[in-house]
């Protein structure tokens, strides 16, 4: 890949590298087995160590900025999120320890649920916005603190959640030129007057 970006140029360009990792934690709901240990997307633990050694002995270590992992979309409730930031801080902690210097940002992916409940008696959703965001960043102050290392920026990706307040209206729209318009307006009218029964 750098062959082909940097042939002929005087600087080289390396891109930043970020690792989807597998948790074993998953999310809950509809969308639960496109996360977790089962997902089909992501690194296991063990792979996760064969890139760092990979990308240490190709002196690619200093790209490797971001890790991001996905449990599942429309969760309801916030304790399966919470259980893998634990479990996500840790790794990112790990990898900092091994001297993943350039490594800090933890993208959270998506998850973020919508209620589209009407009624106030049934709700599918049990934390609001502001505890999402502030348990999101309570675990990662707090385990970097443990750690002793460098707190992370976060990402997310809850596109659900931007997207589903918004509205397209499409339809279908012909341009017609006046003189087009007029001659089929006179066809359409001729037409039905052929139609009229004679009297």
């Amino acid at each position: 890949m750098n062959r082909e970006f940097n042939s002929g140029v005087e600087e080289p360009i390396t891109p930043k590298i970020g690792i989807r990792i597998r948790l074993h934690s998953s999310g809950i709901g509809v969308w639960a087995k496109s996360g977790g240990y089962s997902s089909k997307f992501g690194l296991t633990s063990t792979e996760i160590l064969e890139a760092y050694e990979l990308l240490n002995s190709n002196n690619l270590l200093d790209k490797f900025y971001m890790i991001h992992f996905h449990i599942g979309s429309q969760m309801g409730e916030i304790a399966p999120l919470k259980k893998a930031l634990r479990e996500v801080g840790n790794i990112y902690a790990d990898l900092k320890r091994r001297g993943v210097e350039s490594l800090n940002a933890i993208n959270i992916g998506g998850g973020l649920a919508v209620e589209y409940a009407q009624h106030a008696s049934f709700k599918e959703l049990n934390y609001s916005l502001k505890e999402f965001a502030n348990d999101v960043i309570f675990l990662m102050k707090e385990i970097a603190k443990n750690k002793k290392i460098e707190e992370p920026n976060i990402f997310t990706e809850s596109g659900r959640f931007i997207a589903s307040s918004h509205a397209v209206l499409i339809a279908l729209y012909w341009s017609y030129s006046p003189v087009k318009l007029f001659i089929e307006e006179r066809v359409l009218r001729i037409s039905r007057e052929e139609r009229k029964p004679t009297i």
